[in-house]
């Protein structure tokens, strides 16, 4: 954010869950996650559950909540 601290910026694209943290320390207001938490073979076999834990099992270890 140095070179343009007034601007907000949230990350997109290839970010990890191990990555989430780095970037709202950088000063991300936020990031966007898709195929890791939801993989495909996961959403194909609509294993809902499966993606639940991964979920709640990210955020805990986030820390947010």
């Amino acid at each position: 954010r140095a070179p343009l601290p007034h601007l907000a910026f949230i990350p997109t694209g290839g970010i990890t869950t191990t990555a989430v943290a780095g970037y709202l320390e950088a000063g991300a207001i936020a990031v966007a996650l898709s195929s890791e938490l939801f993989p495909t073979d996961l959403v194909h076999r609509q294993a809902w559950d499966a993606i639940e834990t991964r979920i709640r099992s990210f955020v805990v270890g986030l820390g947010v909540v």
